[in-house]
């Protein structure tokens, strides 16, 4: 299991492999970012990765090219459409402007 942590806010859940990071806050009643879609198609989840950013799934056609209509940078991704690959052995770092 991996810890993730999302600034600024100082939320920290706990993660699994195969979990989506939308789900696992949902069950924990910590909304940590902004949604709306949940989908992938509106970027309003978007997040910059900071650390473990190859411990994610690679993005989905439909988030790539929601990523490209925003013109994000490399190491943003929607918070919506993160999910877990492995159990890394430190802190996933995410931040969010909200």
């Amino acid at each position: 299991m991996a810890v993730i942590v999302i600034r600024p806010l100082g939320v920290r859940a706990q993660i699994r492999p195969g979990q989506r990071l939308l789900d696992v806050l949902d069950d924990a009643g910590s909304p940590a970012f902004r949604t709306a879609c949940r989908a992938g198609n509106c970027g309003a989840c978007r997040l910059t990765v900071i650390s473990g950013a190859l411990e994610w799934r690679p993005p989905s056609s439909r988030e790539h090219s929601t990523l490209m209509q925003l013109r994000a940078a490399s190491n943003e991704r929607l918070g919506c459409q993160l999910v877990l690959l492995g159990d890394p052995p430190g802190e996933l770092v995410v931040e969010t402007e909200r």
